[in-house]
């Protein structure tokens, strides 16, 4: 399934990704552009998803493909919060108990670029200072999906330490 042509120049993208999202991540990479949306939780403990939408132009049209932060729900577009309709278990199953803030391109010395996915991790501080929480970061894992064709982040998993390496 490959992505719609691009709209025409001066035209909004217009409202996408499921409702009662924040803290988006857009970034191209290769020749595809990604957004990524956490569930609001507004300095939530329990932590969010990251819904996976890509397009091939800024503008869209956008296209939803998975949520890869939490523990497979049972029903599609459900799961952490990302869908305060009629899902079940809105808060729960987030992989990283962390709210995604950024995505971080690191060129490495092969010329490639990694992805590090950085959340907060709200209430994680011992001494309860905000300032003084948690993050997650995690290098995004990429796949091509076979329905779409395109490259997908892969599905979180808890990782207590990670590597990234650095180019010169």
């Amino acid at each position: 399934m490959a992505h719609p042509a691009a709209p025409p120049s001066n035209v909004s993208s217009g409202v996408f990704g499921n409702a009662f999202v924040e803290a988006p991540a857009m970034f191209k990479r290769k020749s595809v552009y990604y957004a990524l949306f956490g569930n609001c939780c507004c300095f939530c403990g329990h932590g969010s998803g990251i819904g996976v939408y890509t397009a091939a132009h800024p503008l869209g049209p956008w296209v939803y493909h998975d949520n890869v932060g939490c523990t497979k729900p049972t029903t599609p577009g459900c799961g952490c919060g990302m869908n305060h309709g009629g899902c079940g278990n809105v808060y729960g199953n987030s992989l990283t108990k962390a709210q995604q803030n950024y995505v971080i391109q690191v060129p490495a010395s092969d010329g490639s670029i990694q992805y590090v996915w950085t959340g907060d991790r709200w209430q994680s501080a011992a001494d309860g200072v905000k300032a003084h929480d948690l993050q997650y970061w995690s290098v995004l894992a990429w796949a091509k999906d076979p329905a779409s064709g395109l490259d997908l982040p892969q599905q979180f998993v808890w990782e207590d330490t990670i590597t990234v390496e650095v180019g010169a």
